[in-house]
């Protein structure tokens, strides 16, 4: 949310409450306690289009966005270029061991406007809107898909929008398609055109328009969702 005189990096934290869930073990979090230190090197190639998913935001300077499953903050640099030094940058994730990545990033390249919160991306409470969200090959990780899609839009003030980038149906690889799905599934990835699609259809048809692009041949999908509909009350 663009204002004229900015948030301190406490005062905006306050805004989202401590979550017991964001304590938890789960299988998940282990993968990422031994993948986060090696992330970087080995998803580079294997991620398209995020540098794509923070141009479709179209964010202004002075504004606030909202990273779901920010990771080892990849997309931080960027986005805080973007939003410049009156805005903000609030990347969440659920693993300590990504968000240490993500916080030796900030150090590394001076992000003096971006913030990072442990939080359930399933559960996490925000009593402040913000003008953008944006999910990174975050959403294909998270089981209940249909309440992430009911906090990412309560996150949006009126006329927000959201993005997303993911990995597509395959739909073009021929015989690789069930080799490439099936590593997937060990990686803990649940695709869009798998058992959740009800969360996928519960997050678009909050907005007025949307466009969904597939990328290279269906191995990502890239999906912009603009002017949100009615925002629940922060």
């Amino acid at each position: 949310m663009t204002s004229s005189t900015k948030e301190s990096s406490s005062s905006l934290a306050k805004h989202f409450t401590d979550l017991p869930s964001a304590s938890v073990t789960s299988p998940i979090l282990e993968y990422y306690r031994w993948a986060a230190p090696l992330y970087d090197v080995t998803r580079w190639a294997v991620l398209p289009g995020r540098r794509l998913a923070v141009d479709a935001l179209e964010l202004k300077p002075g504004e606030t966005v909202l990273e779901i499953g920010t990771g080892t903050g990849s997309n931080l640099p960027s986005l805080c270029r973007t939003v410049g030094p009156s805005g903000w940058v609030i990347g969440i994730d659920l693993s300590p061991d990504m968000l240490a990545q993500a916080r030796r990033r900030i150090r590394r390249n001076r992000l003096g406007n971006a913030i990072l919160i442990r939080a359930n991306a399933e559960a996490f409470a925000l009593t402040r809107h913000v003008d953008a969200v944006l999910m990174s090959y975050s959403l294909s990780m998270m089981p209940n898909r249909d309440q992430v899609a009911a906090l990412a839009a309560a996150a949006l003030r009126p006329g927000g929008r959201l993005v997303a980038v993911d990995f597509g149906p395959f739909s073009g690889w021929g015989p690789l398609r069930a080799l490439v799905r099936w590593w997937l599934r060990l990686n803990h990835v649940t695709l869009w055109t798998d058992a959740a699609r009800t969360g996928e259809s519960a997050l678009w048809s909050r907005f007025r328009q949307t466009v969904t692009r597939p990328l290279l041949r269906s191995y990502a999908t890239l999906l912009v969702a603009r002017d949100l509909k009615q925002p629940a009350p922060p």
